[in-house]
């Protein structure tokens, strides 16, 4: 029988609680103090048999109180875990880019998530979100700049906008803003030179790039050798956890240790 757990925190909303994965990875998360209605709103091959409250969940509470608090990037580094079929999983990673006091339409999002006709399903993809919060999608208004839906109510919602448009402020322009997605899902990675070999083109390096740490930390730290990567605020690759990125590869940690998780973003992705 598998077990997650979970904690509800006082918030100016009122009770906000969190479901995580053995590991910390949000699961589901709301305004509501009821945990076996989240629990039910994960995907059935992630939901869990039972759940065990915890006084806090550590990082993640924290990461809820700061950002209820004012600080509203608090939430951006939590990692989260959510399955679905390819375009859903692809349009909630979207999600995480969209920055706190910028929210955009329900046809941006489509656009961002590389569907542009697709706005129907941009819109599913924030009603099936289980990670309120963790995975913004009350960022997202209707193309008229009305609230649109949200499932814990157009107040609650409201709050949310106006309380990271207050906060964001002069820390907007630190954080994310115009984001590059690579996504090298289904791609298998065996070696450093398999992934200079993914990113070259998504990311436009040049042909004298030099295919080693340095150079790559040099390419997204510093800057100004892809044209591609400076004219976006946030670079964000996303991997299968498998071959280079399976977790005992000394290389592939000091590849991911170069990703500063503000600017740059390593998304490594479970294997259903």
């Amino acid at each position: 029988m598998s077990t997650a757990e979970f904690t509800t925190t006082s918030t100016p909303l009122g009770p906000f609680t969190t479901v995580v994965d053995a590991d910390g990875a949000v699961l589901a998360a709301g305004w509501t103090a009821d945990s076996d209605e989240l629990r039910r709103l994960v995907h059935p091959s992630l939901r869990p048999d039972a759940l065990r409250q915890r006084n806090s969940l550590g990082e993640v509470t924290s990461a809820v109180e700061k950002y209820h608090a004012g600080e509203v990037f608090a939430i951006d580094h939590i990692p989260v875990r959510q399955i679905s079929g390819p375009f859903l999983q692809h349009a909630w990673d979207v999600l995480r880019t969209v920055p706190a006091g910028d929210p955009i339409t329900y046809t941006a999002f489509a656009a961002l998530s590389g569907r542009p006709e697709a706005v129907r399903a941009a819109s599913n993809a924030c009603a099936r979100n289980a990670a309120a919060l963790f995975v913004p999608c009350h960022r997202i208004l209707r193309t008229d700049g009305t609230l649109g839906g949200f499932r814990w109510g157009l107040e609650v919602k409201k709050w949310l906008l106006r309380h990271e448009r207050a906060e964001a402020g002069e820390n907007r322009a630190d954080h994310r803003g115009t984001a590059l997605i690579v996504d090298l899902r289904g791609r298998l990675i065996e070696t450093l030179d398999d992934f200079w070999d993914a990113v070259k083109e998504p990311c436009g390096l040049p042909d004298w790039f030099g295919r080693n740490l340095d150079a790559w930390s040099d390419t997204i730290e510093t800057r100004g050798i892809s044209e591609v990567i400076d004219s976006h605020d946030v670079l964000v690759v996303h991997v299968d956890q498998r071959g280079l990125f399976d977790g005992h590869r000394q290389e592939a940690g000091i590849l991911a240790g170069l990703f500063d998780e503000e600017r740059n973003r390593l998304v490594v992705h479970r294997l259903a």
